[in-house]
């Protein structure tokens, strides 16, 4: 009995200890909970401190060790009249107390809170007004393609074409307006032609993120098909993108979408900036601090060149424009004033460069710098340059100006920069990534029947090649069976050639279109199911008006390597048909440039042009050589030098060197820095006499190829040897004559040491198109060794592709095939 008298009071004590504790005492969870009122602890947490209210003090929280309770406030203080849910820190905390280590006297805590004002209503901020449409030639994207409705047809100020996604759950159309606005409304048009009643339950909202989008205002529709829907944002919603979606199923297609409101920062420049995107380059490169981090639409990044003399940063329009201003943004984090005494040139070329304006400074962190052109330059190069030694690091060039007509093209790629659109775009792999001059990125169509890319060049050219570079890390092996076509109209195009593939990853690929197609589109689709996924599509030739003659530089375009390459001047300069620009090795032992042509010449001659703006000295005791192979190199002559700035130096390899390989070599330690290297000669291989034999020295391909016994032996000539398919169902050899031809006759030769009655049931076909075959003759057989096998294809077939296949299964090997 006195042992449960012994429990009861010592547990007596322990309450009334609990609930009366001295000052370090810990109470229980339960008397927290009553003593803090408002306060939703979590007590799974290892640290948290505050300060709450709690009878006539204020209790001093730290979760991880101790609750303390200071009595020293007396009076009861005066709290504002809502307190905050979940308060952090009163106006004036105590300062915080290591968890391990408690002080010894509690931190004061103030009598009487001070006073909150009463809250006033705040002046808005002036917010200046912006004229026009904010969204007109931004960035746009949507959850879904159907066929070559882009996006980007939404916000080209044109309400006559339109956008239009796919039927999905829940579609959506989005534009990035590249900064921050006011927006106060958002103007659709739907489309014109049909289907108006189409869009209906869209929300249109507004967010400076895509996690804090806004809701500006719904159209519950159904719409009328032409309809202008306007949606009013009330006082305005500050954001970035701009988003129309649909609340459940449906498609959306709309005409063209238009943002207006005023600037949330600096006012936006009235017309587009021509810059945006557009290629540019720099004297040199700090870190990875690229020269497109200076054209990418943001003023946050920057990029950046090494301390050095005279520092550049050039800007290609891609054409020439009538430049009316330069707007520079400094870097924004510091150091801006680095940034003075520089000159803001345009030109149309780099050598007739002219002054825009001039910035003396110093400049500031974030400073945004307008330099006016007066009336206009015409010019499609834009450079800031500094006067002395220092270095640039600007957050963004933009270009402001009108159009100053077409200009001719330069000889160079024809597609780079152009419009190009495609079939669909699987995740964030745009069409324009393969008109961009970079071969390490790539577009990405999805997976679906006969898909297609598309370059729209402009204007007319007279199409001669089409170079094609597959993706590099992975999945070369996809494409196959791809036709590429040009034409005038996307309803009149003609196949330039065809490749079978598979492919390799990083493979260039070259389509040579004969004499020219004329057009303005060019087009690789494939013939089936899958996707295309390539690195770039570049595309060479001539102004249609008039055609440029035969016998031009054989080097145009061509694959260029060299011993190491300086900053981001690469081969390709050499080869790209400009002298303005260059391409740069490093300082090394013998460096070198060379040029592969593709397949043999006759090389007569070979013309370099020397660097124009400076240092054409160090062009001294070189070698060029040409050969058939690397091993083979023959020299076609020699530079002494030292060279000139802007020199052209014309070497003559005599009768000629049969090569498919150039190559320029210094003699000893140095470098090679050389606006272009052009070849000149006429083709090694032989050649069919007027009615001759059309198919020698042409492009031959079989379904499959036995042993060493190529395609290629079936057109080169020789009745001696033969090609070789594997036994298979249905094997074919063909031929590709590179142009279209009227063919009258195709003769066989059959292989002559032994085997001859395997060729029999077979079919010789003619045609424009793989797809469109017709039968010039058949051969029944079965055929005799060595036999000569003619067959005639009456008044003639007009094509391009000779074509001989067995009905069933078997194997063919054919001495030569001739096609007259």
């Amino acid at each position: 009995m006195n042992i449960y008298w012994v429990f009861f009071l010592f547990g007596t004590l322990c309450i009334y200890s609990k609930l009366n504790g001295i000052n370090g005492a810990i109470p229980s969870k339960q008397v927290m909970d009553r003593l803090i009122k408002g306060a939703n602890w979590n007590w799974q947490h290892k640290k948290t401190y505050a300060v709450m209210k709690s009878g006539a003090g204020y209790i001093d929280v730290d979760v991880v060790s101790k609750y303390r309770l200071d009595s020293r406030s007396a009076s009861k203080p005066k709290m504002p009249p809502k307190t905050p849910t979940k308060p952090k820190v009163p106006p004036k905390a105590p300062p915080k107390v290591p968890p391990k280590a408690p002080p010894k006297v509690p931190p004061k805590v103030p009598k009487v809170p001070p006073k909150v004002p009463p809250k006033r209503p705040t002046k808005p901020p002036t917010i200046q007004p912006v004229k026009g449409n904010l969204a007109l030639g931004k960035k746009a994207t949507m959850s879904s393609q159907y066929a070559g409705f882009a996006a980007s047809r939404g916000v080209n100020g044109k309400t006559t074409d339109f956008f239009h996604t796919r039927y999905q759950n829940m579609p959506w159309f989005r534009v990035d307006l590249g900064r921050s606005y006011n927006v106060q409304r958002v103007v659709l048009y739907n489309r014109k032609d049909c289907c108006g009643n189409r869009f209906s339950n869209a929300i249109i909202s507004v967010g400076e993120s895509l996690r804090s989008l806004k809701t500006c205002g719904t159209f519950k529709g159904p719409g009328k098909k032409g309809q202008r829907i306007e949606i009013n944002c009330g006082k305005g919603i500050k954001g970035r993108f701009v988003q129309v979606q649909l609340r459940g199923r449906g498609l959306i297609h709309l005409g063209e979408v238009q943002v207006f409101g005023a600037s949330s920062g600096p006012v936006a420049p009235s017309g587009g900036n021509l810059a945006l995107g557009k290629k540019a380059t720099m004297s040199s490169q700090y870190a990875g601090f690229a020269a497109s981090l200076g054209v990418n639409g943001k003023t946050t990044d920057f990029f950046h060149t090494r301390y050095q003399n005279m520092p550049w940063f050039r800007v290609d329009l891609g054409r020439s424009y009538n430049v009316q201003r330069v707007v520079l943004y400094n870097r924004k984090d510091c150091c801006g004033n680095r940034f003075s005494n520089a000159i803001i040139s345009v030109g149309e070329s780099l050598r007739s460069l002219k002054t825009c304006g001039t910035f003396k400074g110093p400049g500031k962190k974030g400073q945004r710098i307008e330099i006016n052109c007066g009336k206009g330059i015409k010019g499609r190069f834009v450079q800031v340059q500094l006067r002395g030694r220092g270095l640039i690091h600007l957050g963004e060039v933009q270009v402001f100006g009108a159009s100053s007509g077409p200009v001719a093209p330069s000889g160079g790629n024809l597609a780079l920069g152009k419009k190009a659109t495609m079939s669909s775009q699987y995740a964030g792999f745009a069409a324009s990534l393969g008109v961009n001059g970079k071969t390490t990125d790539f577009f990405h169509t999805r997976y679906q029947n006969m898909p297609w890319f598309r370059v729209d060049l402009g204007r007319s050219y007279n199409v001669q090649r089409v170079v094609l570079y597959n993706r590099k890390d992975c999945c070369g092996n996809r494409f196959s069976n791809a036709i590429i076509s040009v034409g005038e109209s996307l309803r009149s195009l003609k196949t330039c050639g065809t490749f079978k593939g598979p492919g390799k990853k990083g493979q260039r690929i070259e389509i040579n279109c004969g004499k020219g197609i004329k057009g303005r589109f060019v087009q690789v689709q494939l013939r089936g199911r899958g996707l295309i996924h390539l690195g770039e599509v570049q595309v060479f030739g001539a102004s249609s008006d008039p055609v440029a003659p035969s016998g031009g530089n054989l080097a145009l375009g061509k694959k260029a390597t060299m011993s190491s390459q300086y900053a981001g001047f690469a081969a390709s300069l050499g080869v790209n048909g400009k002298t303005t620009d260059f391409f740069h090795t490093r300082y090394q032992n013998m460096p070198w440039f060379r040029v592969d042509l593709g397949r043999s010449y006759n090389v007569q001659k070979v013309v370099l042009f020397n660097r124009k703006d400076c240092c054409g000295n160090r062009f001294s005791n070189a070698i060029i050589s040409v050969g058939e192979s690397l091993r083979s190199m023959k020299t076609c002559g020699t530079f002494k030098g030292p060279g000139k700035k802007g020199q052209r130096i014309e070497i003559n390899c005599g009768k000629g060197i049969k090569g498919r390989f150039v190559q320029v070599q210094l003699r000893g330690r140095g470098l090679i820095h050389l606006g272009e290297v052009q070849v000149f000669g006429a083709s090694s291989g032989p050649v069919a006499p007027s009615g001759g034999n059309l198919a020698l020295g042409k492009k031959a391909t079989m379904s499959s190829q036995y042993g060493g016994f190529a395609a290629s032996r079936g057109v080169n000539g020789k009745t001696t040897d033969f090609f070789h398919t594997r036994y298979q169902n249905m094997p074919w050899f063909r031929v590709d004559l590179g142009r279209s031809y009227n063919v009258q006759k195709v003769v066989l030769f059959n292989r002559k040491d032994c085997c001859g009655n395997r060729f029999s049931n077979a079919v010789i076909s003619v045609g424009e198109s793989l797809r469109s075959m017709k039968t010039c003759g058949t051969f029944k057989g079965p055929g005799k060794a060595g036999q000569r096998i003619e067959i005639n294809c009456g008044k003639g077939i007009k094509g391009r592709f000779v074509q001989v296949q067995l009905r069933g299964r078997g194997l063919i090997h054919l001495g030569e095939v001739q096609v007259y």
